[in-house]
């Protein structure tokens, strides 16, 4: 498999060209402290997320509430993934709760514990019986019809962070509660973050510059959704509605070859969470929004429209 054609391949991003090792259903927008924030206040406040995977210094989190999956990788879920350092740097900004900095070796120490748990609880859940001793000293590999030990190395290997010669790397560790969640400190930053990064596009400025101006911010965040589902039914060419036509325009766009996976699950994200939570908000209710708010949804709505008018400039360059 080439490199492009990895499930994880980000591209080029502010790091460099980046590749996470996993099959995930959403992938990290950015990186930066900002992008944490951005990602967690995508859904509404005080949702809990729950980490359900990590890799390459990134953790996948499940947001709680949207549906029940057994798969906790279920696509129709909810998903954002963070890079650890961003999760990190916005606890210690106070934006962030539920996280905390660990060693190397606490962090795996915790990661064996936790499989150890969910292995124990599948063979309960399948009638069977663990063998006895350390359930992680009998995990194994089948290879060419042949079993392989897949002996860990040893806990003592991982860094405890003593020894000063060497930078040392924080590793994420979630809190007891087990669950990640945005302060009041992170949902006001948040508002601040979009309102300065607020761009309507040349396209929308007609029709939704006099609705601002004249503070029907609800009637302008209406306005850019349906433009937003305006533009995604006519490059899907499609009549469909909603989350259908979302995973319509992804499968037409992955057909096309021209977009690499992980792009389009972020691209994806951006936009169920766009439809579910500000545009289904907004298309059949009036809504009374204070200024920093409105100009925080509106920013993130013309944002996302200017993705997939991206999209359509790439797919029919003039």
């Amino acid at each position: 498999m080439s490199l492009e054609g990895h499930p994880g391949f980000l591209g080029l991003t502010s790091r460099g060209v980046v590749l996470i090792h996993a099959d995930w259903p959403a992938y990290p927008l950015e990186h930066g402290w900002e992008i944490a924030v951005i990602s967690l206040g995508s859904f509404p406040p005080g949702t809990d997320f729950k980490r359900v995977d990590d890799i390459d210094q990134c953790s996948l989190l499940l947001a709680e509430g949207y549906g029940d999956y057994r798969d906790p990788f279920d696509e129709r879920a909810f998903h954002v993934a963070i890079w650890h350092e961003d999760l990190l740097e916005a606890c210690d900004l106070g934006l962030v709760e539920g996280v905390e900095r660990l060693t190397h070796r606490q962090y795996e120490t915790r990661k064996r514990e936790e499989l150890r748990t969910r292995i124990l609880r599948d063979i309960e859940r399948r009638g069977g019986e663990a063998p006895p001793g350390d359930i992680l000293e009998s995990l194994y590999a089948e290879i060419d019809g042949q079993r392989v030990s897949l002996g860990l190395p040893s806990i003592d290997d991982y860094d405890d962070g003593e020894d000063d010669t060497t930078p040392y790397r924080p590793w994420l560790g979630i809190d007891g509660l087990g669950v990640v969640r945005l302060t009041t400190q992170g949902w006001n930053r948040l508002d601040e973050l979009w309102a300065d990064a607020l761009d309507i596009p040349q396209s929308a400025r007609s029709r939704v510059d006099p609705l601002v101006q004249s503070g029907l911010y609800d009637s302008a965040l209406r306005e850019l959704g349906v433009l937003i589902e305006s533009r995604v039914r006519e490059l899907a060419s499609s009549q469909l509605h909603g989350s259908k036509l979302i995973d319509l325009f992804i499968r037409r766009l992955a057909d096309s070859n021209r977009f690499h996976n992980a792009g389009l699950k972020i691209l994806r994200s951006e936009l169920r969470t766009a439809f579910k939570f500000v545009r289904n908000e907004f298309a059949h209710n009036v809504v009374d929004l204070p200024r920093p708010r409105a100009y925080a949804l509106l920013g993130r709505m013309s944002h996302v429209l200017m993705e997939v008018e991206g999209i359509g400039a790439e797919l029919h360059p003039r």
